[in-house]
C-alpha cells in the first residue's frame, strides 16, 4: 500500500514560464536515474521496436546512467540518431526539457520497490500539464483513484512490458490522444489541488497529530 506521495514545486515547474517546445519528432522523455532495473532498457526496446515499425520518434532520457549495458545497447544496434542518453542536469532546467516533449514514461517494472515508491517526477510531470504513460501500479493509481483519465496507463502485470509499453504508445500515436501540444491544465489543477510541498507538509502535520 501507497501511503505517502512526493510533492513539487508548482512554481519552479510552471509551464507558463517556459518557452514553448519546439521539436520536430513525437519525442518520449524520461530523467532521472537511468537502469534496467527502472525499466529504461524496457523503454529503450520498446521505442526501437515502433521505429521498424515505421514511426518516427525520439526517445531522450536525461540522468546518471547506472547500468553500462544500456549504452553498449545502443550503441551495438545503432540507434544513436533517434535514442539519446544525456547527463544529468540541474533541476531548474528539468522543466524546459519536459514541455519540450509530448510523453513522458516511467517504465517502472513490477516489483515490490517500485510498487510503493513515489517518484517525485510523476508530480513534476503533471505540474508541468503533461499526460504521462505509467505501469498501473499502486504508486501510479493510488495517486490517480477514479481520474484515470488523466493518464495513460500500460499493464504492468504481463511478462513482456517491451510489447506493452510499444503497444501503448502506437495506440496513444494511431489515435493523437494527445492532441496537437500535449499540454492539460486539468493536470496541473490536479497537483496544485492535492501534491504540492505545501499539502503534502499539512497532510503529514495531521497524521502527526492523530497518534
Amino acid at each position: 500500500k501507497v501511503i505517502w506521495t512526493s510533492g513539487v514545486d508548482v512554481e519552479l515547474f510552471n509551464p507558463q514560464n517556459i518557452k514553448p517546445g519546439t521539436h520536430n519528432k513525437f519525442t518520449v522523455f524520461y530523467h532521472g536515474g537511468i537502469s534496467i532495473s527502472r525499466g529504461n532498457l524496457d523503454l529503450i526496446r520498446a521505442c526501437e521496436a515502433l521505429v521498424h515499425q515505421g514511426y518516427d520518434l525520439d526517445l531522450i532520457q536525461v540522468g546518471i546512467t547506472v547500468d553500462k549495458e544500456i549504452i553498449e545497447y545502443i550503441q551495438e544496434s545503432a540507434i544513436r540518431s533517434w535514442c539519446k542518453v544525456l547527463p544529468p542536469v540541474s533541476l531548474k532546467e528539468i522543466p524546459q526539457l519536459i514541455a519540450n516533449c509530448d510523453l513522458p514514461v516511467m517504465p517502472f517494472p513490477d516489483f515490490m520497490a517500485w510498487r510503493v515508491s513515489s517518484p517525485i517526477k510523476l508530480m513534476e510531470y503533471l505540474a508541468m500539464g503533461k499526460k504521462i504513460l505509467v505501469p498501473n501500479m499502486e504508486c501510479f493509481t493510488d495517486v490517480f483513484g477514479s481520474r484515470s483519465d488523466l493518464v495513460f496507463y500500460y499493464e504492468s502485470k504481463n511478462q513482456d512490458p517491451v510489447t506493452e509499453i510499444a503497444n501503448t504508445i502506437k495506440d496513444i500515436l494511431d489515435n493523437n490522444s494527445l492532441g496537437n501540444n500535449n499540454f492539460f491544465p486539468e493536470l496541473r489543477k490536479f497537483v496544485i489541488e492535492r501534491y504540492t510541498w505545501e499539502r503534502q507538509a499539512a497532510k503529514l502535520f495531521d497524521f502527526c497529530e492523530s497518534l
